[in-house]
């Protein structure tokens, strides 16, 4: 049954003004909220998104034009990044702490006037957790370096300026795709900088390859995907044709045919604004701004009703605990709490240094059905790991076995091994690690039951040098799966001594998913190195002296080295779903908040901390 209600809500407005100088002071925000605008049922359904008596919280005001929207997690819960384009800014907000500058000049470095929109516009972040921008005045995709200033990722295709990038989202593997309509010229489509006759949606590769999807959208805005990353959504902010067009997404990521999923021609005029930015929550429903404010889409292009700010309504993103969606709407800051969650963008993941990802959601080659290679999908020397015997299913033999949509860690796949391994045949990829440089690694994983071949030596990874004294780094379960891990310098032959120790672990149950993980501390002279399970006190802890002559092998993954002469006699039965390494100790924040981010990723928020 359709029908068409409003519930109005009454508002003051707040009037937050920012000096002319680029110091930008902003008085203490008040709370409660004042609110604005109603919520427009058009259906019964809308109220499973949205609550008939939800209010639109306004936080700030007093901006030129806000775009881009971005929440950052961190330890305290976060806070929201968004763009003042004309001002050439981005700002901060923060419950409690209200609006701050983050960065100016944000999208435009040179010298000289460039008319309206010079600034950054969308914002997000890449899947180490790096801050991507839309620049409009500079033209170009730009990353945000660790420790360091922006490095421009792609501000041209076949030899020619892009118009002004507005809007991106990154795809799982990496790929950032996203739309260049003309705004950010001075002139618009009729400036005389313009270099391409067209607006195209691209995809930029992480390897810094640029492909040039579509240019069939006159003005292509807002990017999305559906969370199974089969749709593509692109919202054309043309006064002419204000549509969504819906493409699939082909094997290869590029785009197959599109279609017109919903059409706001009939609400143009009525009220201010028009198609532009667009998020979905986690079933697939669109929250897409156009005339008025934020329209609730569903998949098959149903409009459910509308968050009716009243105002043009730029964009808008998930924060908090992705159940409340932040709008950047005209001059202002605005929030509503929904029934339905979003996903966020995982800003607790830290990129400087990690060396290895394995992640059995992506890379993941199958033969006959079982896995011939997995691929690392950080920066590192190391780049495949492979199954180097015949597929056969005789167990110590064979390729593992990818695991498909895992509900207890959130749908997530993972790797099953069984007395198998996968080898990475680099022989110096990870030399320095126990040698100076050190380690810190993350696994999110299960166990079995093991299969005794050398006593206590079920191993799920390690570099182990064959023959001599072996030296490496390797982590494993006794029989009765006992966790332990080690580090060997070479220096004397003994499995547990002071040269090669091991710390003891919790005994895994069988069946359940862990974050496991170790660190070595940095130097040449003594060290300490430390196991952890699910938090970041850690189980045990012991030193270990450093030799920088030692000289590891290769990385086995469900082995402790290269075993080529004893298949499965040291490999462990059960579960991967991710193994991370950096090439250096995490300091105690970024060890926090990477542990944080796997419970979240993998749905273990609830993990309880294991005692020794």
């Amino acid at each position: 049954m359709k029908r068409r209600q409003t519930f109005q809500i009454s508002f003051t407005i707040l009037f937050i003004l920012f000096p002319t100088h680029s110091r930008i002071a902003i008085p203490q925000e008040s709370a409660p909220h004042s609110t604005i605008g109603e919520i427009v049922i058009f259906e019964d359904a809308m109220s499973k998104f949205v609550a008939p008596n939800a209010q639109i919280e306004l936080l700030a005001a007093g901006f030129e034009w806000s775009e881009g929207p971005l929440w950052m997690k961190d330890a305290n819960g976060g806070y929201l990044l968004f763009s003042d384009i004309p001002r050439n800014s981005i700002m901060k907000w923060k419950e409690g702490e209200g609006i701050s500058l983050f960065m100016k000049p944000s999208g435009y470095t040179g010298i000289t006037d460039y008319g309206r929109e010079p600034g950054s516009n969308g914002l997000t972040l890449d899947r180490q957790g790096r801050m991507i921008f839309c620049e409009h005045g500079d033209r170009r995709i730009s990353r945000l370096e660790e420790g360091s200033g922006k490095k421009t990722l792609a501000d041209s295709f076949m030899g020619k300026r892009f118009n002004s990038p507005n809007d991106a989202v990154v795809k799982s593997n990496g790929d950032i795709y996203f739309t260049d309509p003309p705004y950010g010229l001075p002139k618009r489509a009729d400036d005389p900088t313009r270099e391409l006759d067209f607006c195209g949606v691209y995809r930029l590769s992480p390897g810094g390859g640029i492909t040039l999807l579509t240019k069939e959208m006159t003005r292509p805005n807002g990017i999305a995907f559906s969370p199974d990353e089969k749709i593509l959504y692109v919202a054309q902010s043309d006064s002419q044709a204000p549509i969504i067009r819906a493409f699939p997404v082909q094997s290869d990521g590029t785009l197959g045919h599109g279609s017109i999923l919903f059409d706001f021609t009939k609400f143009r005029g009525r009220f201010p604004g028009g198609p532009d930015g667009l998020k979905l929550d986690q079933q697939g429903n669109l929250f897409a701004t156009g005339p008025g404010g934020v329209y609730v889409i569903t998949p098959e292009g149903k409009t459910l009703g509308r968050i009716h700010t009243g105002k043009p309504t730029s964009n808008c993103a998930w924060g908090d605990d992705g159940s409340v969606l932040y709008m950047t709407v005209n001059d202002t800051l605005c929030r509503i709490k929904t029934e339905t969650k979003g996903t966020i963008p995982p800003a607790n993941a830290i990129h400087k240094g990690l060396i290895l990802d394995l992640d059995a959601d992506h890379d993941i080659k199958l033969t006959n059905g079982r896995v011939a290679s997995w691929e690392n999908r950080a920066d590192g020397m190391a780049k495949t790991f492979i199954a180097t015997r015949d597929a056969s299913h005789k167990k110590g033999t064979g390729y593992p076995v990818l695991k498909e949509k895992v509900e207890a860690i959130g749908g997530h796949n993972t790797v099953v091994f069984k007395r198998q391994e996968l080898i990475n045949f680099d022989e110096d990829a990870f030399d320095h690690l126990i040698t100076g440089s050190d380690y810190t690694w993350f696994a999110v994983m299960s166990v079995y039951s093991q299969v005794s071949g050398l006593k206590d030596v079920n191993s799920f990874f390690g570099n182990l040098k064959n023959g001599g004294k072996y030296e490496g780094f390797w982590a494993g379960l006794n029989d009765d799966n006992t966790l332990w891990i080690g580090s060997r310098n070479g220096i004397t032959f003994g499995r547990w001594d002071r040269n090669n120790p091991q710390l003891l672990g919790p005994q895994l149950q069988e069946n359940r998913y862990y974050v496991i993980a170790g660190r070595m501390g940095a130097g040449t002279g003594e060290v300490t190195i430390e196991l952890f399970v699910n938090d970041t006190t850690p189980v045990a802890s012991i030193p270990f002296p450093v030799n920088p002559k030692a000289n590891p092998s290769k990385m086995a993954i469900g082995q402790e080295r290269d075993a080529t002469n004893h298949p499965g006699h040291e490999s462990f039965d059960g579960e991967l779903a991710r193994l991370l390494l950096w090439e250096r100790p995490l300091n105690e924040g970024e060890f926090g908040k990477v542990l944080s981010w796997l419970k979240e990723t993998y749905n273990l928020k609830k993990l309880e901390t294991e005692s020794r």
